[in-house]
C-alpha cells in the first residue's frame, strides 16, 4: 500500500471516529435511553412476571409470651395466604420446612413479644378494646388522667413511708453500731433491738408488696401513654405527646412489618387483640410481600392503619392485588 493511500485511509478513519464522538454527544440522551430499554427489556425477559412464581417462606420465631403454639400460628399465616391466593386464583405462597439460614430469598414469618403486646393485654385487663379510631383515643386519654391521679398520690404516699423507714431504719443501725462498740447491749437493749428489727423487717415486706402494687401502675400508665401515642401518630390528632414513667419503650408501635434488607425477607408480628385482628394484620403484611402499597379506602386489609374487624379483602385490596400481580 502507497503512503499515499495509508494516509487517506487513517484520515477516513479518524473523521469515522469525530463523528461518531460527535454524535454521541449531541444524541447521548436519546441513545442512553435506547440502551436502557433494551437492558430492561433484557432483564425483564428472564425476571419472572410478578405473582409468577410463589413466595417461599418459613416459621420464624414464635414467642412462648403469646400462649400460642407454632402450630396455632400456621394455622393463622394460612388462613391470611388464603385470602391472597383466593382472589388472584394463584398459588403464591409455599411452607418450606428445611431452610438453610444464609438464604435470602426465604420469607421468615415471625410473632415477637414485646412492649406492644404487653400493652395490648394491659388495656384487656381494663376492658378497653383497641380500635385505631379516635373514639379508643378519648376512652384512653380519660383512662389516662385517673391513673395519673392515682399515681401522683400513690408515689407522694410511698415516698414518705420509704423516707420514713429509711430514718428509722438508720436510727435502728446507729444503736446497733453503737453496742456493737461497747462490746455489746445489755439485755433489755438487746430485747428492744430485737423486737425493733423484727418491727422493721415487716414494714420493709409491706414496703416491698406496696411498691410491687405502685410498679404495676406504672406499667399500666406506661400501656396507655404507648397506645395513646400510637393513635394520635396513625390518627394524625393534633394532640400532645405523653412521655412514660420510668422506663423505656420502641420509638413506634407498629402491630407488624414486612421488612426486606441485606439479612433476607421477614414479616414480624408484634400486636394484635384477638385472632381475627391477627389474620388481617398477616393478611396485611403479606401483602406488602407480595408487591402491593396501601390503598386509600378505610377499612381495607391494605389501608394504612388496621381500622377494620373483617378478615375479608376490600374490592381496593384485589384491584391492588391484580394491578401488581398484573391479572386481567
Amino acid at each position: 500500500m502507497s503512503l499515499f493511500k495509508k494516509i487517506l485511509i487513517d484520515i477516513a478513519i479518524t473523521i469515522v471516529v469525530i463523528a461518531i464522538i460527535f454524535g454521541y454527544l449531541q444524541y447521548q440522551d436519546q441513545i442512553t435511553t435506547y440502551v436502557n430499554n433494551i437492558a430492561d427489556g433484557v432483564v425483564a425477559y428472564f425476571t419472572p412476571a410478578p405473582c409468577s412464581k410463589p413466595i417461599l417462606y418459613s416459621l420464624g420465631t414464635v414467642d412462648d409470651h403469646f400462649g400460642m403454639t407454632k402450630e396455632q400460628f400456621t394455622v393463622f399465616i394460612k388462613q391470611a395466604i388464603t385470602a391472597w391466593e383466593l382472589a388472584s386464583d394463584r398459588i403464591l405462597f409455599q411452607k418450606i420446612t428445611s431452610v438453610n439460614d444464609n438464604s435470602q430469598d426465604i420469607l421468615r414469618i415471625n410473632l415477637i413479644y414485646d412492649y406492644r403486646q404487653q400493652a395490648t393485654e394491659e388495656m384487656a385487663s381494663l376492658g378497653i378494646v383497641i380500635k385505631d379510631d379516635k373514639n379508643t383515643y378519648d376512652t384512653l386519654k380519660a383512662k389516662y388522667d385517673s391513673l395519673f391521679v392515682t399515681y401522683q398520690r400513690e408515689k407522694a404516699e410511698v415516698q414518705v413511708d420509704l423516707d420514713a423507714f429509711t430514718s428509722r431504719k438508720k436510727a435502728y443501725d446507729d444503736q446497733v453500731k453503737y453496742w456493737n462498740s461497747q462490746g455489746g447491749a445489755p439485755a433489755t437493749e438487746f430485747s428492744q433491738l430485737e423486737q425493733e428489727r423484727t418491727r422493721l423487717n415487716a414494714i420493709a415486706t409491706a414496703l416491698n408488696n406496696r411498691q410491687k402494687i405502685f410498679n404495676s401502675l406504672v406499667d399500666t400508665l406506661n400501656s396507655v401513654v404507648t397506645i395513646m401515642n400510637r393513635l394520635a401518630n396513625e390518627l394524625k390528632l393534633n394532640v400532645k405527646t405523653y412521655n412514660t414513667i420510668g422506663s423505656s419503650t420502641g420509638e413506634e408501635f407498629s402491630e407488624g412489618e414486612y421488612v426486606s434488607d441485606s439479612a433476607g425477607r421477614r414479616v414480624n408480628i408484634y400486636q394484635f387483640s384477638d385472632t381475627d385482628q391477627l389474620v388481617r394484620v398477616l393478611e396485611h403484611e403479606l401483602g406488602h410481600a407480595l408487591g402491593l402499597g396501601h390503598v386509600k379506602s378505610p377499612g381495607s386489609i391494605m389501608y394504612r392503619l388496621n381500622d377494620g374487624t373483617g378478615k375479608e379483602l376490600s374490592a381496593d385490596d384485589i384491584a391492588e392485588l391484580k394491578f401488581i400481580c398484573k391479572i386481567k
